[in-house]
């Protein structure tokens, strides 16, 4: 027996759920769509604790009428029917056609949506009965949530992605709009997003894959860990992933990772388990060829195309979609799926082995594509193939390369030689050089107790000493090149030796041993023939830098442009793009801003047109980005500088250069510094002085003694005008000590620029005699750099040209400054007088200034100063000495009571008080 139809509840039926919904409002908007456009069968797929059941809830919660049948219990057929029969009051009779009867029951419900919740497993025991039902009840519609397709004529198939993702090193407010974190926080009310914990819940939240399910499960440890403890402790996610009390019914998959993961695991296949555990040793993802190449033996039947796919298609393999141009589809598991099946693998490293010799075989076929094409102009396409294919592998080399770490075969250690130079490819445009350092060290220590060939011993003494300049690790580095160029003495590989002489001049050259630097350069240019012209590109682009640290911006340009045409002849688009940067720089420093930003912007174009994503280099845009900060710094666009130098500290810190971090620590310094000046703000100045000493840590242990020099010599402009007189004399003998050597005559300039601060600090800590000297001496120094002869200097420096800004703001801000071609007479702080209308007072003020800066402390008598205000006048005595008093009352009112001083001898201004006519 059953009910009728006509007493078939026809309210929603749905189970409730008190927490609250998080996200997805794209794919609600899209089910929407689906449903509203026609469609009555859709199937939300996706791996598990992707957040599936939870989306159809949501949407099935919107609408008047919907019924929710959670199947993960069911097995066949009947189970399916009971299910649906006990969710809509039906009792079946023996004889009864289940499916029939169902479809007929939902016509009675009329317009109506079902869930059918957890279908994999039933995709070939009941998705007949779906069809049957949507054709009986014309305006059912039905929503089923599986890991796998249903493959069912009408399905609409609507992917589940992981939740959006924080990007690493953005802003507090990105972290806050990513949907992955609003979870996290949701599910954790104790836990609060503040600028201190930002990056580390954006990093949980990235480890954990913005699985839903993951951090749902995370956030629930939130109460008895913090983030940081958390994070730690990933390696255990599939126990440590878990709630307490779990239920023992359907709930209990959504309870821990590992129960959810076991009820997929159980519905495959032996080959398909045997598969997924094998790709279990891939990092970064893989390829369908490193797949068959890897992850299937002798054992397995199926064609390993086939299992992939059924992989794929049971959401336990995912295809990643990136922007590479010209790479063959990758795949990946999502971590916990890593993990779970890493632990089915029990095969005594045999896939492992594989890995390595998979990925070392395919490493050295990439590197001889690029030694290859190093000369032969149009080549990059060929390149372009080789580099991607590198960046895709790199942590599937780097792993390799650990797996035959312990090896003591010869050819196994002359194989990790290669793996380590195909990692270098990548890592010296990308970065981080760390691991990459430690893999390429083991390797060439290894090398050394073999018979390896010299040259590849060679190019990975150059990769590493590349590696351990961008740490700045110096000496190391010039030592591991010097031992490259004594292995290879007796060889007849010239290109390589000029390699490694311009890299020794690059490393000299940044240490400041200039000649040692110009030998190099000079002796790797002639080792070069006409032909080699990537080669000799680079040498010269070293040589012209050189040029440049010299202040011989004439001579850099010349060699910098005859590098520029090398390389591009030569295909070599990345050196081209470093040439149009240093280009841009040599332009800035000459205050050609146009042309600057023009190179700037033709390097960064030839980034992006010849360099997908994966080979971004770090470092080039870094410095791009820094010298457009400087750029606009100069322009007095701070706000925008400021912009520039973050996202330039982003990238260097991305690509591991200590060196360049150094160097825009301090220059973003430099920024706040006169930012500070400009706006009196006080919060500014300590983080100004901060970043100086930041960059003076990293450079001191570098031994960039330039760089050095220059932010030693800004600090100590920042300690005086903050009258640390003790720290700034400190600051200025340090710089002094490194610059004046040097002999570049802008960072001279600079430096006598920046010490005529510990003048004005002087000055107001001395006695009253003394202060107009030492406010001479601040002048003086002013004078003598906006003198003609130092036209030149400011011109090709822009170190000099901030510090004569920063000494122009100090003297404005304490300075009693008359415009002449304004009328406005400027008073110390931000007092200002327009004079333009009237003469008699603008006369006396510049007279009493002319005054001040010829015979400081002498006073004007009352007869010179009315023949200043009313020249050639004729009036009474009586008449010129009362205009004479309106006037000096007048201008005391103004704002010059303190600074106009009597005595018996008339009036003069202050003369501890700076003074200037402009224009």
């Amino acid at each position: 027996m059953y009910a009728a139809d006509s007493d078939l509840p026809p309210e929603s039926q749905l189970p409730l759920d008190g927490s609250t919904f998080v996200g997805r409002s794209a794919e609600l908007v899209e089910l929407a769509r689906r449903f509203g456009g026609g469609d009555r069968l859709v199937t939300l797929v996706g791996a598990p604790g992707i957040g599936k059941t939870r989306l159809a809830l949501r949407y099935a919660e919107q609408l008047p009428q919907a019924l929710f049948v959670d199947l993960s219990s069911a097995e066949t057929l009947n189970d399916v029917c009971g299910n649906l029969g006990s969710r809509l009051g039906i009792l079946f009779s023996d004889d009864t056609d289940l499916v029939e009867h169902l479809g007929r029951a939902f016509a009675a419900r009329g317009p109506s949506l079902c869930v059918l919740d957890n279908f994999e497993q039933l995709v070939n025991q009941a998705g007949e009965a779906l069809e049957r039902w949507l054709g009986a009840a014309p305006d059912l519609q039905l929503l089923v949530t599986s890991r796998e397709r249903l493959r069912l004529p009408g399905e609409s198939v609507l992917e589940l992605e992981p939740l959006p993702l924080p990007d690493e090193d953005v802003d507090v407010e990105v972290i806050a709009e990513a949907e992955a974190v609003q979870l996290l926080l949701d599910r954790a009310p104790r836990l609060r997003l503040s600028a201190s914990n930002a990056q580390t819940l954006a990093r949980l939240v990235r480890e954990l894959d913005g699985l839903p399910l993951a951090i749902e499960l995370a956030a629930a440890r939130l109460g008895v860990m913090d983030p940081v403890q958390l994070l730690s402790r990933l390696g255990q996610r599939l126990d440590l992933l878990s709630r307490s009390g779990a239920s023992p019914d359907s709930t209990r998959r959504r309870a821990t990772l590992r129960a959810a993961l076991d009820w997929s695991w159980e519905a495959l296949s032996e080959e398909e388990q045997r598969a997924l555990s094998a790709a279990s040793v891939f990092r970064g993802g893989f390829s369908l060829e490193a797949f068959e190449g890897v992850a299937t033996d002798a054992s397995l039947s199926t064609h390993a195309l086939d299992v992939l796919q059924s992989l794929c298609e049971k959401s336990l393999i995912r295809t990643i979609t990136t922007s590479d141009r010209q790479l063959s589809t990758r795949f990946m598991l999502f971590e916990s799926v890593r993990a779970y099946a890493a632990e089915q693998l029990k095969d005594g490293g045999a896939t492992t082995r594989r890995h390595a010799q998979f990925f070392t075989a395919a490493c050295g076929e990439r590197l001889k594509e690029l030694e290859g094409n190093s000369e032969r102009p149009g080549a990059k396409a060929e390149d372009f193939v080789a580099l991607e294919w590198l960046a895709a592998e790199l942590e599937n080399i780097l792993l390799a390369g650990e797996t035959l770490i312990t090896s003591t075969s010869s050819a196994d250690i002359q194989q990790r030689l290669y793996l380590a130079l195909g990692a270098g490819a990548v890592l010296s445009r990308r970065g981080p050089p760390a691991r990459y350092l430690a893999l390429i060290e083991a390797a060439i220590h290894h090398a050394s107790y073999t018979s390896a060939p010299p040259g590849l011993v060679a190019r990975a003494e150059l990769e590493r000493a590349r590696m351990l300049q961008r740490l700045g690790r110096m000496a190391e580095a010039r030592d591991g090149l010097q031992s490259a160029l004594a292995r290879l003495a007796e060889t007849q590989d010239a290109q390589l030796l000029a390699e490694l002489k311009t890299e020794l001049g690059v490393l000299e050259q940044a240490s400041g041993n200039l000649d040692h630097a110009e030998a190099a350069f000079t002796s790797a240019l002639e080792l070069l023939g006409p032909a080699q012209r990537g080669a000799r590109a680079r040498a010269l682009a070293g040589l012209g830098l050189l040029r440049h640290s010299q202040g011989r911006l004439d001579e850099a340009f010349a060699g910098y442009d005859e590098a520029l045409v090398l390389a591009k002849g030569a295909g070599a688009h990345a050196l081209e793009a470093s040439l149009c940067r240093d280009l841009g720089t040599l332009r800035m420093q000459q205050r050609r801003f146009d042309e600057a930003r023009e190179y700037f912007q033709r390097a960064l174009d030839l980034h992006r047109t010849h360099d997908a994503e994966s080979l971004s280099d770090g470092t080039l845009v870094g410095i791009i980005e820094g010298n457009l900060g400087i750029l606009e710094q100069e322009l007095g666009h701070f706000d925008y500088a400021g912009k520039h130098f973050g996202r330039a500290l982003r990238a260097v810190r991305r690509a591991g250069s200590l060196l360049l971090e150094g160097h825009l620590l301090g220059y973003y310094g430099a920024l706040r510094h006169e930012r500070a000046r400009q706006r009196g703000d006080a919060e500014e100045v300590e983080r100004a002085r901060e970043q100086y000493k930041s960059s003076l840590l990293i450079l001191r242990g570098i031994g960039d003694r330039r760089q050095e020099g220059v932010f030693s010599a800004a600090l100590g402009a920042l300690e005086a005008e903050q009258r640390r007189l003790e720290a700034a004399q400190e600051a200025f003998e340090s710089a002094a000590e490194v610059l004046e050597p040097l002999g570049d005559a802008g960072l001279i300039l600079a430096l006598e620029l920046h010490r005529a601060h510990l003048d004005l600090a002087l000055a107001k800590e001395a006695p009253a005699q003394q202060q107009a000297a030492l406010r001479a001496s601040a002048d003086a120094r002013l004078a003598k750099a906006l003198a003609p002869e130092h036209d030149a200097v400011l011109s090709q420096s822009d170190d000099a040209r901030f510090a004569l800004r920063l000494l122009q703001l100090s003297l404005s801000h304490d300075a009693v400054i008359f415009r002449g071609t304004t009328g406005l007479l400027e008073l110390p702080g931000s007092g200002q007088l327009d004079l333009s209308a009237r003469q008699p007072l603008r006369r006396i003020a510049v007279a009493l200034i002319e005054k001040r800066l010829t015979q400081p402390a002498v006073s004007m008598s009352q007869e010179q100063l009315i023949e200043a205000g009313w020249p050639g006048e004729r009036m009474t005595p009586f008449a010129a000495q009362n205009r004479l008093k309106v006037a000096l009352s007048t201008l005391r009112k103004l704002g010059l009571r303190e600074l106009l001083l009597r005595d018996d001898h008339g009036y003069h201004l202050d003369p501890g008080v700076p003074a200037r006519i402009e224009g």
